[in-house]
């Protein structure tokens, strides 16, 4: 299994839990196993995925700090969607991506739903807590593809961001997205080369893909009445 690797410098007795925690990286918990190690001169926390934990630094290539924590490749092994995915997938469309592999690319109208009954008695489809985030992020995405066809000068004109801010957010988005399957992080997403111009509008159109307006629309509804019940129930200033 040919993962990557995350050194934490100066964390004796830190428990795995804790260091993913820190970095925000508590959903790549599952499988992920620890070793003290000493890499270019410092004593830490080594985590890695599968067989192949430890330090060889003529076999492998690492990162600069990552604030916390560095990133390392092994040099004679390609990494792999199948080294990194999550033991649950989200369902969605495969893509194949700037590295040449295949990846599941997850979309939002997919994700778990939960079934209850209305005050109709009615049984409705209702949206996860947990997945609230990826539909709130793809619904972003998914009115800027209405309004301008994801075509890049259009929306940058809309975002009023500025060409690099906008490349920022819509590269975080979609790593986001790779996110939601695969043990990825951007610093993961550029070392392996997995995204180019084509990438970034197949990952997005792909994620938001089946998303219906009248349920956005019914959520910005029902957003606005919060806010308007939040409103008249506040104390006079």
């Amino acid at each position: 299994m040919a993962s990557f690797l995350l050194f934490f410098p100066n964390s004796a007795g830190r428990s795995v839990r804790s260091l993913l925690e820190s970095a925000d990286m508590l959903d790549f918990l599952p499988g992920a196993a620890q070793a003290s190690v000493v890499l270019d001169g410092v004593s830490g926390t080594l985590i890695g995925w599968g067989d192949r934990i430890g330090v060889e630094p003529d076999r492998q290539t690492w990162g600069e700090d990552c604030g916390g924590y560095r990133v390392g490749f092994w040099a004679d092994a390609k990494v792999t969607p199948e080294d990194l995915a999550k033991p649950d997938q989200f369902s969605g469309y495969r893509a194949v991506l700037a590295d040449g592999n295949e990846w599941v690319i997850p979309a939002a109208s997919m994700l778990p739903t939960s079934l209850v009954r209305d005050k109709s008695k009615h049984w409705k489809r209702v949206r996860k807590p947990q997945f609230d985030q990826f539909w709130r992020e793809s619904e972003v995405w998914f009115r800027r593809n209405l309004k301008c066809g994801l075509d890049l000068q259009e929306m940058l004109k809309e975002s009023g961001l500025s060409e690099q801010a906008f490349l920022d957010a819509w590269v975080k988005f979609v790593c986001f997205v790779l996110r939601q399957n695969y043990r990825v992080t951007e610093d993961v997403v550029s070392s392996l080369r997995l995204l180019d111009s084509r990438s970034l509008y197949m990952v997005t159109l792909y994620a938001v893909d089946g998303m219906a307006i009248e349920e956005l629309e019914a959520d910005q509804d029902a957003e606005n009445m919060t806010e308007k019940k939040i409103a008249e129930s506040s104390p006079p200033g």
